[in-house]
């Protein structure tokens, strides 16, 4: 399914400019999951040629960034698209029509994750992990089935929850039934998601919040795991280096505070004095030591970008006390912690900074240094979250 903005553009051209939200998102009384698949309709006509694809991951990249996500995985089947319509369940393309297409995946060590378990049955979930699923799209009709739970967990496949797609779906009749308490307490590895952003009208901020307030998942509960590629300040590291943030300056950008406060989420001046955990950087300096992983303690710096930082700027940086320079995590923490959550952060240092390194700043030694170091990065987040 697509996820994403609103399409705006090309609906309005395809519509003459007589789209409205209700043709395009469902209710917050949508009846069925026949109802909410209708919605797709409209949006899948712009999304039958290249300026429409064009304008449609535009779209999503802008409503993303409005909410400064750092990570996302967008996905999307082109031709089918093309040929089918995109309003279709999954109960009528069964996994076992595919499974010679995820055996051939796994041959070539393609990860991949499977759409199961959202409206069919247990057994689809099952044959997602025979066919070597790393993650489960949705996973909802694992309730009630501990055995399989506790499967899951055990080879940590992780699991993709949509609550308000989920609800407006009617994959569970009422929010009490809802597993997300279960997955939890089962030690599954939860993710929190959107999954059709335009047809759900939704955001990562709406399903955060819907969450802390439907099923009291609160504080210690919501971890948020943040990482991010930062440029080396401290004369001392190297690329490669993982750096634990114990403290961040973000005088050099927006609050995301800064507006009307809404006191149910927290206070409107809350305090800062241990934005990152104690706890958890104790349990993340436990585990690192454990896998015999090198890891830094200290200062990081957030810029807005995208433009990467200026020598002056970083030595400014290096005067101030920091250590690492990035584009992100700090100013979430902020919101995290202003929200009552406990929150951690870990550093690659895929780069130094400017003025330090001779040679020129560019992203691909960001990203060669980001999958160099991708497995050991993975192996250290594992042994945190199963530690927790």
């Amino acid at each position: 399914m697509p996820s994403g903005g609103v399409f705006e553009s090309g609906i309005y051209r395809k519509k003459a400019g007589k789209a409205c939200k209700e043709e395009l998102s469902v209710s917050d009384d949508c009846r069925s999951l026949t109802e909410y698949l209708e919605k797709f309709d409209l949006p899948g006509q712009c999304l039958r040629d290249e300026r429409g694809l064009e304008e449609a991951g535009f779209d999503v990249l802008k409503s993303m960034s409005r909410e400064n996500v750092c990570y996302a995985e967008i996905r999307f089947a082109p031709l089918f698209s093309k040929t089918a319509s995109l309003s279709c369940a999954e109960a009528s393309y069964p996994m076992t029509e595919f499974m010679n297409l995820f055996q051939n995946a796994r041959r070539i060590g393609m990860p991949f994750a499977i759409h199961a378990g959202e409206c069919g049955s247990a057994e689809n979930i099952k044959n997602a992990v025979y066919a070597g699923a790393a993650k489960i799209g949705h996973g909802i009709a694992m309730r009630g089935h501990a055995d399989l739970i506790r499967e899951l967990a055990q080879k940590k496949i992780g699991i993709e929850m949509c609550p308000i797609s989920n609800l407006q779906t009617k994959a569970v009749p009422v929010p009490e039934a809802y597993p997300l308490r279960e997955f939890i307490d089962g030690k599954l590895l939860v993710t929190v998601n959107t999954d059709n952003r335009t047809v759900s009208n939704t955001t990562m901020t709406k399903e955060l919040e819907f969450i802390q307030k439907t099923y009291n998942i609160m504080d210690e509960e919501i971890l948020l795991m943040m990482k991010n590629a930062a440029g080396g300040v401290n004369l001392n590291y190297k690329p490669g280096d993982f750096m634990l943030l114990t403290d961040h300056i973000t005088t050099v950008i927006p609050s995301p505070l800064i507006g009307e406060n809404l006191e149910e989420l927290g206070t409107r001046f809350p305090d800062m004095s241990e934005v990152y955990s104690l706890r958890m950087q104790g349990i993340i300096k436990a585990e690192a030591e454990k896998l015999e992983i090198p890891l830094r303690e200290r200062v990081y710096v957030q810029f807005t970008g995208p433009a990467y930082e200026t020598p002056a700027e970083i030595r400014m940086c290096r005067s101030w006390g920091g250590d690492a320079v990035g584009m992100s995590t700090a100013c979430e923490a902020v919101a995290a912690k202003h929200m009552g959550m406990e929150t951690c952060g870990i550093s690659c240092i895929t780069n130094m900074a400017a003025g330090i390194s001779k040679e020129p700043l560019n992203h691909k030694e960001v990203q060669e240094t980001a999958d160099r170091v991708a497995v050991q990065f993975k192996e250290l987040i594992i042994a945190v979250v199963e530690n927790i």
